[in-house]
């Protein structure tokens, strides 16, 4: 099972949004800034910038989320 924190970051990089991902994980929006920035003090990289008002992915997040993805997918075919 993957660390709610990746599965944060799978959303937003679907998404492009924080209070999108955060409204379907069912949390608030800062619980999602929260937790990007527990994940990115843990590796010591940033994930995600902020561009005028909008979110982009660095390439270290964008290959994060995309493994994340991949392991999300993969145990969920294991469970079924």
């Amino acid at each position: 099972m993957l660390d709610k924190r990746y599965q944060t970051l799978d959303l937003i990089a679907q998404t492009r949004s924080f209070t999108k991902a955060a409204e379907k994980l069912f949390i608030t929006q800062p619980a999602v800034s929260q937790q990007i920035r527990s994940l990115e003090t843990e590796l010591g990289f940033p994930l995600i910038t902020k561009v005028h008002n909008h979110i982009e992915m660095t390439p270290a997040g964008q290959s994060l989320a995309d493994y994340a993805h991949q392991v999300q997918l993969e145990s969920t075919k294991v469970l079924k």
